[in-house]
């Protein structure tokens, strides 16, 4: 008996394909079942084996034709296992209307298994790449926690946090979402080509305003609204914006160097306490 294993789940339509090979030969190839159940035949065993034996002296020769035994109820079974060549030969002689659609998957999954240009990885290794993926995301999750955690201690404050501050003081009544969009209204914050990453301008993080990672080329990295921290510096210099905005608005004379970005600015929010 020769044993099988196999080295790659594929699909077929609403079909999962097992590819198989031998430990005589490493040919990838499909069980005489599946390649009948992809062609559509009611009976796909007896349906393959009745093309097989029709055109015995075409499948004799080929390369990548495996023949072996399983066992079952009644004994060891014949097992027929159909490489990429001997795929392309059922479906010369099978009249089903799924046979050209069998060949397209032959050449872009058999042919290029037995080229090596895409690797072998059987459904239980990418199972353990899941896994393994998801323990990395879970410990990536809890460093992140850790370290918004020292950059508040040692002087930096999330965006939330800061609000809260912001409303107790009376210069702020909305959400840190609503503040977001006043900062990027005013020009501060800009939104990602990725819609839901923002990025700061990089004179405002030179300015020392954020608490901000920066990419290896030195730019800002594109971070959620949820991950903006300011320093200390930073929550002092948008405690005095948020101030200036809502004087401006009350008092639209008063002479401040950008007055009329700020009316503007001030204009828009609807969110600067009364």
């Amino acid at each position: 008996m020769t044993e099988l294993t196999k080295i790659l789940t594929s699909r077929f339509g609403g079909l999962t394909i097992d590819v198989v090979c031998s430990g005589e030969n490493q040919e990838p190839g499909v069980t005489r079942k599946q390649l009948g159940e992809m062609l559509g035949y009611g009976d796909p065993v007896r349906a393959i084996g009745k093309i097989h034996r029709k055109n015995r002296d075409r499948f004799d020769s080929l390369e990548g034709l495996i023949k072996t035994t399983h066992p079952s109820d009644g004994g060891n079974q014949e097992m027929w296992i159909y490489g990429f060549k001997a795929v392309l030969e059922v479906c010369r002689f099978s009249e089903q209307p799924k046979a050209n659609a069998v060949i397209d998957w032959a050449w872009e999954t058999l042919d290029r298994l037995r080229r090596g240009e895409i690797q072998a990885v059987d459904r239980t290794e990418v199972r353990k790449l899941r896994e393994e993926n998801a323990l990395l995301y879970d410990e990536n999750a809890t460093l992140r926690h850790s370290i918004s955690f020292f950059r508040s201690a040692e002087g930096s404050i999330p965006i939330q946090q800061a609000v809260i501050k912001f409303i107790r003081n009376n210069i702020w009544k909305g959400t840190e979402y609503q503040l977001i969009d006043l900062l990027m209204a005013a020009g501060i914050l800009q939104r990602h080509k990725k819609r839901r990453f923002l990025v700061v301008y990089k004179k405002y993080f030179d300015r020392g305003y954020f608490d901000w990672p920066i990419l290896t080329n030195g730019q800002p990295q594109p971070m959620c609204k949820s991950d903006i921290m300011l320093t200390i510096a930073g929550y002092h210099w948008l405690a005095g914006m948020l101030t200036k905005f809502k004087e401006a608005r009350d008092n639209p004379l008063l002479d401040y160097a950008s007055r009329r970005d700020q009316q503007q600015i001030a204009f828009r929010s609807q969110h600067l306490p009364h």
